[in-house]
């Protein structure tokens, strides 16, 4: 909920987080969205990304459902992703 959102990491932070989520339903896949977000984009440790929230935060996402499928030689084929849980929102360091 953006309220929460706002609550916990500012209306700022808060505003690009959800302009990002809403930017992400657009797409049909999360390898788009990973295009999409060029300078936002920090890495893919395994079976998860994660996007800067501005300055201060990062959120890690995970991909869910049954649907997606691994690459060969390992790691999750992101253009088969079209589902995703937020699992936390850190401070950078």
């Amino acid at each position: 909920k953006f309220e929460m959102g706002e609550r916990s990491f500012g209306v700022h932070s808060a505003r690009m987080l959800f302009a990002m989520i809403a930017e992400a339903e657009a797409l049909e896949n999360v390898a788009q969205w990973h295009e999409f977000l060029v300078h936002d984009f920090l890495e893919c440790p395994a079976g998860a990304f994660r996007v800067a929230i501005g300055t201060e935060y990062f959120a890690t996402f995970i991909p869910v459902g049954k649907r997606f499928t691994a690459r060969e030689g390992g790691g999750v084929n992101w253009t088969s992703v079209t589902r995703l849980m937020l699992t936390s929102i850190e401070r950078q360091d």
